[in-house]
């Protein structure tokens, strides 16, 4: 999937802003006068401590009540507003700040003062509006442009559902997830109003992520990188001082690719993979892959004949089924894997995805397999009075046997089936009495 970023009507500061620029527009150049507050600062005797500013439940950090401009201005940008410009200076009472607005046009709610965290004699604070904004609140509509199909005309306060649904109208989109965003992020402000869903002076922002899952029938499915949102200024009629849009991509779309291997919990990798290989490939690897190594078998005692026996169950032929292409845009390719002539449950299969690209390998057991059939335990043969130690089903039993003194030379052969084990004993001489 691909975000971007659509920002609809913000102030030219806002957009010197986001682009990092380091200076900002003040809207006197272009006849309108942004809003100018006054925070007066007065104590009874020599003050001290530190004091706070609120906008819309949002507070600064502390600062000192002898703050210089900067600090004051420092301190409202980084939590309040994009950009401001401040000044300080005295009179009788104690200390003053302007606070210009040059990026939020139109009227600005009174700041709040907080001097609960001030010293000295009775701190108090007070704010006022001393210059009115003829600057114009952003406002209006526009339209979004992709793949040469227009959206709707979009009120510049439009909810982020209402985006989406317009967007989703285009025969050139299929689904997309559209949320508020924050138009500078990391703001407290900024993000406690793409919380709320709400808009301030300075504009509004929407983040757009195109997804690559089946939304109602529809064959749109965006893969990788697509191409950028477009605002028709042909189609636009946004108002306000220094109105514009602008789209910008947040996070690029890729597409998953490259190979992976498979194993089980003991042996060595199956061959490379492509990313959505065949049922077969798979299958054919699976198949292919070593069984946990032969060990020599202890149950049975000391052995001369190097008799080894398999610890894990025989599984023989498996089965594997994979979804269909059109759905692995969504949640990638998804296998099936049955071991129908297991005996036993299955050993664990493992997966190495550090050759695949945007993607991973998952391995989860869906149903276990039923417990084992094969006959094991031990047993003991008695012949003529004489009986053999205990003897591990499966495991050699010739050498027991002519061990015994009521018997000679034998031959034994073996027959096992998935649910039994069988012996044939030949006397090939009579033993000693």
């Amino acid at each position: 999937s691909v975000v971007r970023s659509v920002q609809g009507s913000l102030s030219l500061g806002t957009i010197l802003k986001r682009k990092g620029a380091q200076f900002s527009y003040n809207a006197v150049e272009d006849g309108a006068q942004p809003e100018v507050q006054r925070i007066r600062f007065t104590s009874l005797g020599p003050p001290g401590g530190h004091w706070r500013l609120r906008h819309e439940g949002v507070n600064t950090a502390p600062m000192k009540v002898d703050a210089s401009a900067d600090e004051v201005r420092a301190a409202l940008e980084a939590a309040l507003f994009t950009s401001v410009e401040v000044s300080r200076s005295f009179y009788s009472s104690g200390h003053e700040f302007l606070v210009t607005f040059v990026a939020e046009p139109g009227d600005v709610p009174s700041l709040e003062c907080d001097v609960a965290e001030s010293t000295g004699p009775t701190p108090f604070c007070r704010v006022d509006e001393v210059v009115q904004a003829t600057s114009v609140v952003s406002g209006g509509a526009f339209r979004l442009l992709f793949g040469g199909k227009l959206t709707e005309p979009l009120s510049s306060t439009a909810s982020s559902l209402q985006i989406q649904q317009a967007l989703e109208k285009l025969p050139s989109i299929g689904r997309v997830n559209v949320s508020d965003a924050p138009l500078i992020v990391g703001h407290p402000l900024s993000e406690q109003r793409a919380s709320q869903g709400t808009s301030g002076p300075g504009g509004r922002a929407w983040r757009v992520e195109f997804n690559d899952h089946k939304y109602k029938g529809s064959t749109v499915l965006h893969e990788g990188d697509q191409p950028l949102l477009q605002l028709s200024y042909n189609e636009t009629s946004l108002t306000g001082t220094r109105a514009d849009a602008i789209v910008f991509e947040v996070k690029r779309g890729s597409r998953p690719g490259g190979t992976f291997k498979v194993r089980r919990h003991f042996g060595g990798w199956s061959q490379a993979l492509d990313y959505g290989a065949s049922e077969e490939e798979l299958r054919y690897a699976l198949e292919a892959l070593d069984g946990r190594p032969k060990i020599p078998s202890i149950e049975s005692g000391p052995t001369t004949d190097g008799y080894l026996t398999y610890t894990d169950p025989l599984c023989g032929d498996i089965a594997v089924t994979r979804t269909d292409y059109a759905d692995s845009m969504s949640e990638g390719y998804r296998y099936v894997v049955t071991f129908p002539e297991c005996d036993g449950d299955a050993p664990r299969l493992y997966g190495d995805a550090t050759q695949l690209n945007d993607a991973s390998v998952r391995i989860r057991e869906t149903r276990k397999g039923a417990p084992s059939s094969k006959a094991a335990g031990q047993f003991t043969i008695s012949y003529q009075g004489a009986t053999t130690p205990g003897l591990q089903i499966g495991a050699p039993i010739e050498e027991s046997l002519e061990k015994l003194p009521t018997v000679g030379d034998v031959v034994v052969s073996t027959h096992e089936d998935v649910d039994q084990v069988s012996y044939v004993v030949t006397f090939t001489s009579l033993g000693n009495p």
